[in-house]
């Protein structure tokens, strides 16, 4: 399980910082709107960058998101995965999640009720 995590992370970052450098690379249009920068790749995808948000929207419609050490991977269906530090959130479809947090997973269920293993 840990290593799914760490795995999971590693990716993310490294899909993050590969969008970063390929944004700067790329003669890619950069546009400021308040404290929103948009930088629209040359693939159709964006990264977005909302304060210390940055979001990288992937040409499949999923996106990376990364707050501060927080990495959240929007998956196409619609479910996400979120890393904080040793938490990982698997927020599914329904609405439900699944949460690791060390040795205790614990399922929330979509009433508000939750089961922990």
């Amino acid at each position: 399980m840990k290593k799914i995590i760490f795995t999971t992370v590693l990716i993310g970052s490294m899909l993050l910082s590969a969008g970063s450098v390929f944004a700067a690379g790329n003669g890619a249009g950069m546009k400021g709107f308040g404290d929103q920068v948009k930088d629209q790749l040359r693939d159709g995808s964006c990264l977005v960058a909302l304060g210390d948000q940055v979001k990288d929207q992937l040409r499949d419609g999923s996106c990376l998101v990364a707050l501060g050490d927080q990495v959240k991977d929007q998956l196409r269906d619609g479910s996400c995965l979120v890393a904080l530090g040793d938490q990982v959130k698997d927020q599914l479809r329904d609405g439900s999640c699944l949460v690791a947090l060390g040795d205790q997973v614990k399922d929330q269920l979509r009433d508000g009720s939750c089961q922990t293993a």
